[in-house]
């Protein structure tokens, strides 16, 4: 039996206070959010359904702020900051009081998302985002730079990776 590939680093706590970036592939890369015009990211109404899932992670989640992120045709890139420990906003009467880690964070945005969406395309009613993500700890105020600029500009680097990607075929 294959075994699943770690991801994350091992002894690294994701529930500590840091800036995380994170990216989140379409389920076998399909465009689904939209597209990219003269290096503009033009969203769909799915690709507003993901945007609105990724801003209402605050309304649920104590201790985390968003910032920069981008919703590409088949991907989406991030930071979350959390700062603190993450809990609830509105926890249930009988839930047991925890912390929650990035991963946590990250499978209640994919499982909102894919609902939402799944909700206005009933007839696909299938896998939204691939099973994993990527995810990165920022170290320090040039990566951050970096990383920031990295998700602003994503857009006006989509058509020169279209064009190597068809190159290879």
């Amino acid at each position: 039996m294959l075994e699943r590939k770690r991801t994350r680093l091992k002894e690294f706590d994701y529930s500590s206070s840091n800036y995380y970036f994170i990216t989140i592939c379409t389920q076998n890369k399909i465009s689904l959010f939209g597209n990219v015009n003269n290096e503009t990211l033009l969203l769909n109404g799915i690709g507003e359904i993901v945007k609105k899932c990724w801003l209402e992670i605050k309304e649920h989640f104590t201790n985390i702020d968003l910032d920069e992120f981008v919703i590409m045709p088949n991907h989406f890139h991030g930071i979350i900051i959390i700062d603190g420990i993450v809990g609830l906003r509105s926890p249930q009467p009988d839930a047991i009081t925890k912390q929650f880690s990035l991963s946590q964070i990250v499978a209640y945005f994919k499982y909102q998302s894919t609902r939402k969406v799944n909700e206005q395309r009933p007839a696909a009613n299938g896998k939204v985002w691939q099973r994993s993500f990527y995810d990165r700890i920022i170290r320090n105020e040039k990566e951050l730079y970096m990383i920031r600029n990295y998700i602003r500009y994503n857009a006006s680097k989509w058509n020169d990776v279209l064009g190597e990607e068809n190159l290879e075929l």
